[in-house]
């Protein structure tokens, strides 16, 4: 589609690419600016419901003012494709980062992720649920301003009916154990999800060793939370105790919002000497209840294990920066029927896909 037109907009190059659509840098002769095109899989707009919640979402994020949440201009349909327009920014997405300089200093890391907190409250006030907050959903400009972006999966609240499909969406590095298990999405996975990359950031890894999906769901619903000083003995003692309530079994013992979260990072920075902040660890949570006998949930982990999967993700070039795979294979979106763990073992109802958004502009430069 490159030099090509796409609705009104004229199309100057792809910059992205990945099973959830392709994004295409654009010329908008109408306003006479620069903008990102997302366009989705044309099979995406025959799935029943999927249109009018696609819009239903792209608007509620357009209806944000959260400086830190990408704008959308626009969401409609262009023969038979659904589309999303929004600024074109200047910068690299978080995990292009992280891939690029490893760990971050404790400051820079919770410096973002206050960035992202905000946006995720000020979804969560207008009941949007984003539900897949991880680094590659995160534009950085080179001024470490963060925006949130791709609201593609989110979940508007009022919007049961279009969105009780009995389906999990999500990237499971980053997914709460209720997600997995129950299905509930709601701020307190998005919390969980933020305190997954926030220890992401303190580490340069996932919290949860493993290159497969059935090994990842192992750690988030058994495994205790990961302690960031356990990698790097230079951090703050504090930030143990931010991540263990963040990442806590039981959704009502993590931190009541992002922004919570955020606050007692800062404060485990600040902390003289660098003694643990009064951030509160919650006690041991007793395990996520086994959805399945134990000898089938073995079986399963041993085959992932000795049977590991290729990666599939589509290679976007220099212009977006991607390589395929993070982290071993395991930054994959899927789409699963079912919300139990033995669905996700056994039913293969599996989508997976490389997130890669359009590139990031500078706070200090108009959006264009």
């Amino acid at each position: 589609m490159s030099g090509g037109r796409f609705g009104r907009y004229e199309v100057i190059e792809e910059v992205g690419r990945g099973g959830m659509g392709t994004v295409y840098r654009a010329h908008d002769p109408k306003m006479l600016r620069e903008v990102a095109i997302k366009v989705l899989p044309a099979d995406l707009a025959g799935v029943p419901g999927y249109a009018e919640r696609f819009r239903r979402e792209a608007y509620a994020a357009g209806r944000l003012s959260e400086p830190h949440v990408l704008s959308v201009y626009e969401a409609d349909e262009v023969d038979g494709q659904l589309y999303l327009v929004m600024p074109f920014v200047e910068g690299s997405d978080l995990h292009q980062l992280l891939e690029r300089e490893g760990q971050l200093s404790p400051q820079r890391a919770v410096h973002i992720i206050d960035q992202i907190a905000a946006a995720l409250d000020a979804a969560a006030a207008s009941g949007l649920i984003h539900r897949d907050v991880k680094p590659s959903n995160v534009l950085i400009t080179n001024r470490d301003f963060a925006y949130l972006i791709d609201f593609g999966i989110a979940h508007d609240a009022a919007a049961t009916k279009l969105t009780s499909t009995g389906t999990t969406m999500g990237t499971w590095g980053y997914m709460a154990p209720e997600r997995f298990t129950t299905g509930t999405a709601d701020q307190r996975g998005d919390v969980y999800s933020l305190a997954c990359v926030l220890y992401e950031c303190l580490t340069g890894a996932l919290p949860f060793p493993g290159q497969s999906m059935p090994q990842q769901v192992h750690g988030h619903c058994y495994l205790e939370p990961p302690r960031p000083t356990a990698v790097n003995r230079a951090l703050p003692a504090g930030l143990d105790a931010v991540v263990a309530r963040g990442m806590a079994k039981d959704p009502n013992q993590r931190f009541a919002s992002a922004s919570e979260l955020a606050a007692a990072a800062r404060q485990a920075v600040a902390a003289p000497g660098g003694q643990p902040a009064a951030a509160g660890i919650p006690p041991p949570s007793s395990p996520m209840p086994q959805t399945m006998p134990a000898r089938l949930y073995n079986e399963q982990l041993h085959r992932a294990q000795t049977q590991a999967a290729q990666p599939v993700d589509i290679p976007v070039g220099q212009a977006s920066g991607n390589s395929a795979g993070h982290r071993g294979g395991v930054n994959k979106p899927l789409l699963i029927g079912g919300a139990a763990v033995l669905a996700l073992l056994v039913a293969g109802a599996v989508l997976f896909k490389t997130a890669t958004g359009p590139k990031g502009t500078d706070p200090g430069s108009p959006a264009v």
